[in-house]
Order: C-alpha cells, then structure tokens, then sequence
C-alpha cells in the first residue's frame, strides 16, 4: 500500500519550535544544514545500518559530481548520520528529493524532523511552487509528513505478479 502525498510550498510554515530543535540537536553534537562535499565525511556507516545501496548511490554519485546539487544533513563528528535531498527544482515547479535517512544510531532526536523542514526550505530558496512524495501507508515518516504540511493526495495498492 503506497500513499501519494502533496503540498503547495506557499502554504509551507517554519514551525515554531524548529530553531530550537536545531540549536538542541547542535549541544549534543550534531550538526543540520548543507553538506559542504569537500569535507568527505562518511556515510557508509548510515547507509550499512539502514540497509540502502540506493542511498549510498546518491551520496556517492552526487558528492562526485563537480557542481553538486545542495545536500541537507546531519553530522556527529565526521559522519553523515543523516540526510535529505537531494535538491532539485524540476521544470514544473515540483521541489524533488530522493529521500530521507536518519542512521539507527541516531533515531528518537528529531533529526528527520529538521533535516525535512531544511529541506522544505531549501525548495522555497530554489524557486519551487510545490512537492510530492510518495511513501508506504505505514512508513511512519508519513507523521513528519503530515506535521510539515503534506496531505494525503491518493492512496493506491502496488500488486507484483510472479511470471
């Protein structure tokens, strides 16, 4: 069961608690915003844990690239223990993201929750109109979802068929 979801970026609000999220998440260490690529820091250790190739894929491919999109994250010394994006604005106005990560190690502080608002920022600051997401019925980032504005467009049921 997959679950589209939508938001109009002008209705988007900056919640009120976030820079203190922010600033909570910094006294233990951990650090939110864009990733500066020349730092290499690393993230295999986030993507073993949670088990996605795909992810290290985009990190990989897009910390290669010369003039790399803006990628948000959260880092505890020279670790990627979590991240989002990466940006991109596509023609239509749709702000797009490859996904969002929080490594196990650090789950329960409220990182995705930031990592997410950053990113709706950054779609904002990138001149985009919207964003869409699409994501498991259960998944329960659909909450953080749903507290950054999002709303339920459909709801559909994927069905595989062995041949």
């Amino acid at each position: 069961r997959e679950v589209a979801m939508y938001l109009d970026l002008k209705d988007y609000k900056v919640p009120e608690d976030f820079e203190k999220r922010r600033q909570k998440l910094l006294g233990e260490g951990i650090y939110t915003g864009r990733y500066d690529v020349s730092l290499r820091y690393d993230f295999d250790g986030m993507c073993d844990r949670v088990g996605s190739e795909y992810w290290r894929k985009v990190l990989q491919e897009e910390t290669a690239k010369e003039n790399p999109r803006p990628i948000l994250v959260a880092t505890h010394g020279k670790h990627i223990v979590g991240f989002t994006g990466p940006v991109d604005k596509q023609e239509s106005g749709r702000g797009w993201f490859s996904g969002i990560c929080t490594d196990p190690l650090f789950e329960k502080r409220g990182i995705a929750t930031v990592l997410f608002n950053l990113l709706m920022q950054e779609f904002i600051a990138e001149g985009a109109l919207f964003s869409t997401l699409f994501t498991g019925d259960s998944n329960h980032a659909q909450r953080i979802y749903a507290q950054t504005g999002f709303r339920i467009a459909r709801r559909f049921v994927v069905m595989d068929r062995e041949i």
